[in-house]
């Protein structure tokens, strides 16, 4: 039989934590990332212009080099939690989970979406992006 402890929905004073905590992880956290790594592509996109061998731009295992870019963007917050964890940490922790850490910025990024040919309407493009100047 299933725990109920781990299978029971959240309560009402947890849903009002994660909608508050979500709410602040959408504006000042995301856009603390987002500009840093919004930064970072113009610095590959001038390493691979400068190289004269155009090894540089060359995909590895069908990769582009902007797209390993994103990749080990987003491996840096890979993570696995359990559901328990999760929920505790929405009521202690004030940075959001790896997830919404990753796909909240690149959202935002057009470069992410150029370099992944996301449309807009698609799930990666955000329909009100955050731009960082």
């Amino acid at each position: 039989a299933p725990d109920r402890r781990t299978t029971r929905p959240p309560g009402p004073r947890l849903r009002r934590a994660r909608r508050v905590y979500l709410s602040e992880m959408r504006s000042t956290k995301i856009v603390a990332t987002v500009g840093p790594a919004s930064r970072e592509v113009p610095v590959l996109e001038q390493m691979i212009a400068q190289d004269k061998t155009g090894k540089a731009a060359e995909k590895l295992d069908g990769y582009t080099p902007e797209q390993r870019f994103f990749l080990g963007f987003g491996r840096v917050w890979c993570e696995k939690r359990r559901p328990e964890f999760s929920r505790m940490l929405v009521s202690v922790d004030p940075h959001s989970p790896g997830k919404y850490r990753i796909n909240g910025v690149v959202q935002n990024m057009p470069e992410f979406q150029k370099a992944w040919g996301c449309k807009s309407g698609q799930p990666m493009v955000a329909q009100n992006a955050c731009r960082v100047w």
